[in-house]
């Protein structure tokens, strides 16, 4: 039986200098991984201590743990006389690296070191990039010219943004003209702090400042406003009428000077001249009265109108113009010594309270390794570790990329004639986190630099009508699919293991690609409206395709379609709020992965109320807060009537009571359970029931966690305000956990989906991804000459390129976006899409709407429907029908799951 070449990469991969290996969407990524560390351990003959392996997320070094493990287990039977599977390609190959090495070193050494292997697999170094990098300054401190000792580890750098923010306003508002640049900046220190990560986080800062004297350019400023209101009250009246004949004249072009812009002119003046501020407020055609520019829009063979008073308007703007930039330069300067104090003060207080973030490990770990120990840490990492593995390489940065660069790509052949390489893995076509750091052109500059670049050509998690409906659709985008050099689709081959027929509607091969036409007949519809009907489309087909005739192949079955086989993928929480609640009211079981921080919950607060309670049970007004919040449900008559009913009234206050002495006892979390229990019938009756109560429990299982033994009340409420406070989603140890999905549609961003597969995914809000997007206010990034750059925000042409660049990246990565929503589903997509405002700026209609000259414009209505289905008559599996506007009433009909 033939077989790709690609399956047996893992086995044919050269085991030297840097080997890049890119892997689209479902092409077997893991499954090549574990091949490659299974021969690096059998065929090598390195230990697995000796094999790092570094990945994106804690989940990720997890699952790729226990697949390395079940593939050394697999070793390990196969070495001991087990017959390999010939259809099992991980037995296969397993079973080629396993007979080879028999034959070099016999069984009896062999099965020892493949069963020492699998069970020292939780030695292994398996980390994320931060993991690695705290190991590495824990390990080899010295090398790294660390300091010993112990140092936390901040999760969450907000709190410490918002007290340096709050320092630096307080010493940069020690003059009036610093304070009047910081609050034309930002309204305050909340403000700042938030913009701090940027600035602090810039590599490049442009523009670079400009010395400058803004107190000389105010004082010219001011001599030219006294100049201009006494060139007013003394020539004002004859300077009107001279304009006002030149005017009726024809002195002045019609088409370049306007009558009717004369009187707002000088009523503004009359108005300002008494007092005469620099900061005036004059109609934008004041410049055009000055003598010069007034002489430009005569009229030729004209006499131009002359008067002290243009003269002086023509100085003042020349003054007012040099002050401007002067502020500018002024806060362009300002910007840059908060970037620099910021970055110096936020060192210094980690210094001093021995903490460092997740950042600093990456930068610490680089910067040492550029230092001038830095050959000698590369030394001794590469011979701990002569072989890396760095999965998900496409999400890496330039401080990253630097790190494994200077330890393995910048090394020397090993003198020993030893194993040294480095294995990059990624596919820049998913690099969609550029909003945490993520770089796309650091993969390609590592790119390269590989020694050979290899590819996984065939994919093993779509049926084969998936796959050409997405390549129809990114063919469609031609050579500039992905508006990014070096960047191109990769046309994918169908791994054998999902056929067409594992989807059927009715008899046939279920539709691979349904894209559902949002009906605009007379105009583009508005965004929200377009978002409304998208959703209410969406819920209906899911329910369409729960109570259809559609059947999915499971084992050597096939059976219904069930909820849990359904994703809703979306861009923002918003969007997420908005389908579960539709698909909650339609009667479909759901449940929503968003990126919510736990203690922004109200759920936070309800817990809050019950420790602002149990800390003092003598304060009523604590205990009534409490029972007004859903968690206990009492109603405003109820808490009312605990005026009169005494006995009530008691009961509760001694239940309190009992409260506190069980969190004392037994701590927060028997508590909470106890509590939950009991509310859980009334609470689940709620359409997010099942939620509240999970967000209760994780809040009390993290507050047990974090409890020090002998605390109490006091120190668990002191700590869930200050959580509360510094509620930050970017901090993964703060998200929701999902509540029970084992038979419920999952709704998620398109962000959190990388990397995970679904049965049907659903696409709703792809036509309305375009709306809303406003331009950076106080910085732009974007790469320049090489370089991420950050541009601060001016008043130039550098402003509008860099503007332009960061729209650019931004498309770029709008589009890889868009290819990951495409790629998650193995048996069908569902999109709506159709005429909405700003639809031009969408991902898709940069692939479906592009003119003969390569430039896109806004599709309407007809346009739309034109170009989808010719392309739907081109690409078999793919089905356009209008968006239904009504969700079915009455109760789901579902087919029970097996016990």
């Amino acid at each position: 039986m033939s077989r790709p070449a690609d399956i047996d990469l893992g086995l044919r991969i050269p085991v030297e200098g840097v080997q890049l290996i890119e892997a689209s969407a479902g092409t077997g990524k893991t499954f090549t991984l574990a091949t490659l560390h299974a021969r690096l351990v059998i065929e090598s003959g390195l230990p697995v201590t000796q094999v790092l392996a570094v990945t994106f997320t804690e989940a990720a070094t997890k699952e790729l743990r226990d697949r390395l493990r079940e593939r050394l287990l697999l070793a390990a039977r196969l070495a001991e006389g087990d017959a390999a599977d010939e259809r099992d390609e991980s037995q296969r190959l397993t079973a080629l690296l396993v007979a080879a090495a028999l034959a070099r070193e016999g069984a009896e050494r062999l099965r020892g070191r493949l069963r020492a292997a699998a069970q020292a697999m939780d030695l292994a170094p398996i980390h994320t990039i931060h993991g690695f990098c705290r190991r590495v300054l824990a390990e080899h401190a010295l090398e790294a010219g660390e300091v010993l000792g112990e140092v936390e580890l901040l999760e969450n750098e907000r709190a410490l943004r918002e007290e340096v923010a709050t320092d630096l306003w307080r010493a940069f508002s020690v003059d009036a003209p610093t304070h009047a640049l910081l609050r034309a900046q930002w309204p305050g220190p909340a403000a700042l702090a938030r913009d701090l990560r940027t600035l602090v986080a810039a590599e490049r800062l442009l523009p670079a400042p400009v010395p400058g004297d803004a107190a000389a350019a105010r004082r010219r400023l001011e001599a030219q406003c006294a100049d201009l209101a006494a060139a007013f009250a003394m020539h004002g009246a004859d300077a009107r009428a001279a304009l006002e004949a030149a005017c009726a004249g024809r002195q002045l072009a019609g088409n370049r000077f306007r009558a009717e812009w004369i009187a707002p002119v000088w009523d503004a003046l009359a108005a300002w001249a008494p007092l005469h501020p620099p900061e005036a407020d004059f109609p934008e055609q004041f410049a055009r009265f000055a003598q010069h520019e007034l002489a430009a829009r005569t009229a030729k063979g004209k006499a131009t109108p002359a008067s002290p008073l243009f003269a002086a308007i023509g100085r003042w703007c020349e003054a007012r113009a040099d002050f401007d930039d002067a502020c500018e330069q002024a806060r362009i300067a300002l910007l840059h010594r908060l970037r620099d104090r910021a970055r110096a003060r936020l060192a210094e207080l980690k210094r001093l309270r021995a903490q460092r973030g997740f950042d600093d490990l990456v930068g610490d770990v680089a910067a040492a390794l550029a230092g001038e120990t830095g050959p000698r840490l590369a030394a001794a990492l590469r011979a701990r570790w002569p072989v890396a593995l760095v999965d998900e390489f496409q999400d890496t940065d330039p401080a990253q990329w630097s790190i494994f660069r200077r330890i393995y790509a910048d090394a020397p052949p090993p003198a020993d004639a030893g194993v040294s390489a480095l294995f990059l893995i990624g596919d820049p076509k998913q690099a969609i986190y550029r909003f945490r750091g993520g770089d796309v052109h650091t993969y390609l500059a590592a790119a390269a630099r590989a020694d050979a670049r290899h590819a996984l050509e065939r994919n093993f998690r779509s049926r084969p009508s998936v796959l050409a409906t997405v390549e129809a659709l990114f063919r469609a985008g031609g050579d500039e699919a992905f508006a990014q050099p070096g960047i191109a689709f990769a046309s994918v081959a169908p791994g054998g293991r999902v056929a067409d027929a594992d989807a059927l509607d009715g008899e046939v091969p279920a539709p691979a690609l349904d894209v559902a036409l949002l009906d605009a007949p007379e105009a583009a519809l508005a965004a929200e409206e377009a978002r409304a009907v998208a959703a209410t489309a969406c819920v209906a087909a899911v329910r369409a395709l729960l109570e259809g005739g559609t059947r999915i192949r499971e084992g050597a079955t096939l059976r219904p379609v069930r909820p849990a086989d359904i994703a809703v993928l979306v861009e923002k929480h918003a969007d997420a709020v908005r389908i579960r609640a539709r698909l909650a009211a339609a009667g479909v079981p759901c449940v929503a992965a968003g990126r919510d921080s736990l203690y922004a919950s109200a759920e936070a607060t309800q817990m809050l109320c019950l420790l602002e309670a149990l800390a003092d049970v003598t304060d009523d007004s604590r205990l009534r807060a409490l029972l007004a919040t859903p968690w206990f449900g009492l109603d405003a008559a109820a808490i009312a009537a605990l005026d009169a009913e005494a006995a009530v009234h008691r009961q509760w206050q001694d239940r309190v009571l009992d409260w506190r002495e069980t969190l004392e006892r037994r701590g927060i979390l028997a508590l909470v359970n106890a509590l939950c229990a009991e509310a859980a019938p009334r609470l689940l009756r709620l359409v997010d029931g099942e939620r509240r109560l999970s967000n209760l429990l994780q809040l009390a299982e993290a507050l047990q966690e974090a409890q020090p033994a002998g605390t109490g009340v006091m120190a668990l409420r002191e700590a869930l305000q200050r959580r509360i406070h510094e509620a930050d989603p970017d901090n993964r140890t703060e998200l929701l956990r999902l509540d029970s999905d084992a038979a419920r549609v999952s709704i998620m961003t398109v962000h959190a989906s990388k990397g995970l597969e679904f049965p049907f995914v659903f696409l709703p809000f792809v036509a309305t991804g375009g709306a809303g997007r406003g331009g950076p206010t106080l910085a732009a990034v974007a790469h320049e000459d090489g370089l991420r750059t950050t541009t601060l925000r001016c008043g130039d042409a550098a402003w509008t390129r860099a503007c332009a660049a960061e729209a650019a990246e931004e498309r770029a990565e709008s589009l890889r976006l868009l290819y990951v929503a495409l790629t998650r589903a193995r048996h069908a997509t569902w999109l709506c899409w159709g005429a909405v405002n700003n639809v031009q700026h969408t991902a898709l209609a940069w692939l479906l709407h592009r003119d003969a000259a390569g430039g896109r414009s806004a599709p309407d209505a007809a346009a739309i429907a034109t170009r989808l289905r010719a392309l739907a008559a081109a690409t078999p599996g793919m089905r356009v029908r209008p968006a239904v506007d009504a969700v079915p009433a009455g109760r789901l009909r579902l087919e029970a799951p097996p016990a």
